[in-house]
């Protein structure tokens, strides 16, 4: 039988010393499985991770949602809009995503809502919206491009903007609902 102290420089090192060693690598994927969903790796820097700010206007994207509809910042203009970054892998999404859910079954007709993966097979995401009754129209990114023209880092990310693709409101990690309906309300 292989044993991790097998791979180790020297003589077989005491079972205090390859415990530790175990620990410290549970520890290490730990904190990496833990972060990954909220900031990128090596992006450790104090800034919001915002490219898109409030006030500014929607930058040019083109998506296909899953029911094959064509989304763009243009076609969105109208109305009011809500866009919503996403990974299905991440808790802080999981938490989110139903209570967006509940805000899309009671506001739909007044704004349009579009959720985007980051970097995410569309297999995944389409067993996610089936495992968990999501309705909310979804694009699922195998990569980065789309979230790269509003963010660097951060999810879930969700930009509220006018009629007019004004960006009115950004939420980071954790949605209030209750301004998100208010604002959407009010536009």
């Amino acid at each position: 039988m292989t044993r991790l102290t097998d791979y180790l420089p020297g003589p077989r090192a005491s079972s205090h010393r390859s415990g530790r060693l175990v620990g410290a690598l549970c520890l290490v994927v730990c904190l990496l499985l833990a972060s990954g969903c909220v900031t990128d790796a090596g992006s450790e820097a104090p800034d919001s991770g915002d490219v898109v700010q409030v006030g500014q206007s929607l930058p040019a994207f083109s998506v296909t949602l899953s029911d094959g509809t064509s989304v763009s910042d243009l076609s969105l203009r109208g109305r009011a809009a809500v866009i919503v970054f996403f990974h299905t892998t991440c808790r802080d999404c999981q938490r989110e995503l139903p209570e967006l859910q509940a805000v899309y079954d009671e506001l739909q007709p007044q704004a349009c809502f579009v959720c985007i993966s980051r970097a995410e097979p569309a297999a995944d995401v389409s067993a996610y919206w089936s495992d968990h009754n999501l309705t909310l129209p979804y694009s699922a990114q195998t990569d980065r491009v789309v979230y790269n023209l509003f963010a660097r880092h951060t999810i879930p990310r969700v930009y509220v903007a006018d009629a007019g693709g004004t960006v009115r409101a950004c939420f980071v990690e954790q949605v209030d609902t209750d301004s998100l309906r208010h604002l959407l309300r009010s536009m």
